[in-house]
């Protein structure tokens, strides 16, 4: 059982690594977009778009 736990805890912190190598961050309950780095993906705001 230790085992497994250690194993679940593993690839936990790898998959939130590599969210946060990637750039994705944290994810706020309110959207999926908005994140602790800020908004990501397309923005449906003219004003956001670059």
């Amino acid at each position: 059982m230790n085992l497994a736990l250690q194993l679940t805890g593993i690839r936990i912190f790898a998959h939130s690594s590599m969210d946060r190598i990637m750039g994705y961050g944290l994810k706020y309950t309110d959207s999926f977009n908005n994140t602790h780095l800020g908004i990501i993906g397309k923005t449906q705001d003219k004003e956001a778009s670059y």
